[in-house]
């Protein structure tokens, strides 16, 4: 895989594009690619692994809160484990301290599961 691949990839993985789309675009911009599927699923897994650095991604999900100001708070079971995890951005925290009386929560994520 060239660099300019790879970066190809690695913009494309961020702003949500399938391994297939991905696969697509590679090959119509260069049409003697020998690139495959799998070529594509492990690239990702490496960029992902050295995004972690060694952390878990709960780990790195907390660094970043860190890093951006995000307001978080999180809940411990026995076993260590996180067991609640709530995290509110500044712009959502000043906007509830302007306007105390109203308060909309969605914690619907994946219920019908």
């Amino acid at each position: 895989m060239t660099t300019e691949e790879l970066h190809l990839l690695e913009d494309m993985s961020k702003a949500g594009a399938t391994p297939k789309v991905i696969l697509a675009t590679l090959h119509r911009r260069n049409s003697e690619s020998l690139l495959v599927a799998p070529d594509i699923y492990n690239a990702r897994k490496k960029i992902r692994t050295q995004e972690l650095n060694g952390r878990t991604p709960i780990e790195a999900l907390l660094d970043e809160f860190e890093v951006n100001g995000v307001r978080h708070a999180l809940k411990v079971n026995e076993e260590g484990h996180i067991s609640h995890l709530f995290f509110a951005f500044l712009a959502a925290v000043e906007l509830l301290q302007e306007f105390p009386g109203v308060l909309l929560m969605d914690s619907t994520y994946k219920t019908n599961r």
